[in-house]
């Protein structure tokens, strides 16, 4: 997969040099991706509930709950690698607190077609 334009931008801005640092930056560049894709997906529910395609819906509810799964996950990894690395001091709660916010994102985006 191809750097993403934030991943790179996040590079660039940076320069983090240790490989450990990156990892953490890819994951929470991945991380609102996942989120953003959870959050479009209600308005194609809704779309489908209009249209009464009931295995449309549920199909794309499997969709969102794979998303928020994904999420999950990047999330959860980013905020172990974090806490094992000693670095971001001084901002060391503002990554996690920001994978939190957005994790909301697509927490609600998952509970949204029930």
């Amino acid at each position: 997969m191809a750097p993403s334009f934030w991943t790179q931008w996040f590079s660039k801005s940076f320069r983090l040099g240790a490989r450990g640092e990156k990892k953490v930056l890819d994951l929470i560049v991945e991380h609102p991706v996942e989120a953003r894709r959870c959050s479009r997906e209600p308005k194609q529910v809704v779309s489908s509930v209009e249209q009464l395609n009931w295995t449309l819906v549920r199909d794309q509810a499997e969709i969102i709950s794979r998303y928020e799964s994904m999420a999950d996950d990047l999330h959860r990894e980013a905020v172990i690698q974090i806490a094992q690395r000693a670095f971001f001091a001084g901002m060391r709660e503002d990554p996690p607190n920001l994978l939190e916010k957005l994790d909301e994102i697509a927490d609600a985006s998952q509970d949204a077609p029930e």
